[in-house]
């Protein structure tokens, strides 16, 4: 199913920056360990927000490696999707709800691809903020730096919270490429015809589903260090210093909610790293104003 999700071409290119990035030594990155993410022109804005904290970890960055909808920027690197690649994703009949599915489901189709070169991924979606290095947090570390991927979970996830459906696929940490694969092969093959199935779910919770009956090891990744809007929004709070990853989930739809509730974390976390210098949150804050009056001028 991924090979038809992510054209060979562009499954190609994201291998190729995949062994590249892997080739450089970093310092603060475990060898065989790579952040992905996707990003498009309607989330491009985030982009400063979420890589703000982390922009000067050259050796993180460095192990960065994005797929770039019709968009790109410098912060690690980004593969361009082809235009034939874009046209799958273009407003879909019945309408866009069928291409949100589609770019759903691409994280795990990265996740597969990505695992074939690398020994363990980090998947953070666009709205994800990077308060901290999440290779340096010790589940993670521990979970990079074991030998044998079968010797305990293969994929750690975000918690989604109480419920039928714990997973959440904003961040997901993976060290088997089959895991995703997996997860992969539960997405309705409605949608690559541009239909939406009956009661059309999620994709995680498709790809939970899968995961659990297929015997696969899945389990939460810790919190409060791997921390979601939903379960720590207003007037909730989670302790910020202990917080590596925040998902700007459970937002109104688009980039100016999302930038919104990015910045306040920004904010709230501004005491955690005593080595930051005030000009970065003056930078945060004017970023978000420009956002705010491109929004306001843009025509109806």
């Amino acid at each position: 199913m991924h090979r038809a999700l992510l054209p060979a071409e562009l499954q190609a290119s994201l291998r190729g920056e995949v062994r590249r990035a892997l080739a450089s030594p970093s310092s603060c990155v475990p060898d065989g360990a790579v952040l992905l993410s996707t990003v498009d022109r309607g989330l491009a804005p985030l982009r400063p927000l979420q890589f703000q904290r982390v922009r000067h970890q050259r050796c993180l960055l460095q192990r960065v490696v994005s797929l770039c909808w019709n968009h790109s920027d410098a912060y690690g690197v980004c593969v361009p999707a082809p235009l034939a690649a874009l046209t799958r994703f273009a407003v879909f009949s019945p309408g866009r709800e069928v291409a949100y599915h589609l770019n759903c489901w691409v994280k795990w189709a990265m996740l597969s691809a990505a695992l074939l070169e690398a020994k363990v991924a980090f998947y953070v979606d666009a709205d994800v903020l990077l308060l901290r290095n999440p290779f340096t947090a010790p589940r993670v570390e521990a979970f990079s730096t074991r030998e044998r991927c079968d010797e305990g979970a293969q994929l750690l996830y975000q918690w989604e919270g109480p419920g039928s459906n714990p997973l959440n696929s904003g961040q997901l940490l993976a060290c088997s490429s089959a895991v995703a694969l997996r997860a992969l092969s539960a997405m309705p093959p409605q949608l690559m015809d541009g239909a939406l199935p009956p009661g059309v779910m999620l994709d995680q919770e498709y790809a939970y589903n899968a995961l659990r009956s297929s015997g696969h090891g899945i389990e939460q990744l810790p919190q409060p260090a791997f921390a979601g809007n939903c379960w720590f929004g207003p007037p909730q709070a989670p302790p910020w210093c202990d917080v590596y990853l925040f998902h700007a989930h459970c937002t109104s739809p688009g980039a100016m909610m999302k930038s919104t509730r990015m910045t306040s974390v920004l904010l709230e976390t501004r005491d955690c790293s005593p080595d930051l210098r005030k000009k970065q949150y003056a930078l945060i804050r004017n970023h978000h104003r420009k956002l705010l009056l491109r929004t306001r001028e843009r025509p109806a």
